[in-house]
């Protein structure tokens, strides 16, 4: 569920606040095929349907060791990895 409301959140993004750099300006609706599956998995997750920060950076890592046991403390900067790149 934590990858799909990073993917939805990401796709609906532009269309609450457009692209900057074409000129383009914001629509008021959001196509019901990404707003309905964003809403209901967000309120799973007792979480609004926006972009956030821990949909981007709390919930978007992996260690590069698949042998790792999170659980354990095994977890160090030197062994982890982003899974989705958000920024253009």
């Amino acid at each position: 569920m934590e990858r799909a409301v990073l993917l939805l959140s990401t796709l609906t993004h532009p269309y609450v606040f457009g692209n900057p750099w074409q000129n383009d300006t914001p629509i008021d609706v959001i196509p019901r095929q990404l707003s309905e599956p964003l809403i209901q998995i967000t309120s799973k997750l007792n979480r609004v349907p926006v972009t956030t920060h821990c949909s981007i950076s709390l919930h978007n890592w992996s260690t590069m060791d698949e042998n790792t046991n999170v659980t354990n403390d095994q977890v160090h900067l030197g062994n982890i990895k982003l899974l989705h790149n958000i920024i253009g």
